[in-house]
């Protein structure tokens, strides 16, 4: 009996030290693994909001190169100008 108790302890404390070993040694252990697979995540995510501004930026490139109401536009809100013979007010305001 105590022999089948003894070689039921070694395999169990076997098998905890490869489960171990598995978990948290070695340069491929799920803790490795985890954190690679969070950063990719993280960097995937961060393409996608490159990208996003990327092709935004390309829309406002192609409509300033080529849509004449839309520079009209950006001129009066950005930049203060007016057609001829218009008069621009510039409202400001204080902070209290």
């Amino acid at each position: 009996m105590k022999k089948t108790n003894l070689r039921t302890r070694i395999a169990s404390v076997g098998i905890l030290t490869l489960l171990g070993y598995t978990l948290v040694g070695g340069e491929q252990n799920f803790l490795n693994y985890w954190k690679v697979s969070r950063k990719e995540s993280n960097l995937r995510r961060e393409f996608a909001l490159g990208e996003a501004k990327r092709h935004k930026l390309a829309e406002r490139s192609y409509r300033l190169k080529n849509d004449r109401r839309y520079i009209e536009k950006i001129a009066r809100e950005q930049f203060n100008m007016g057609k001829q013979g218009e008069k621009v007010f510039l409202i400001t305001y204080r902070k209290r």
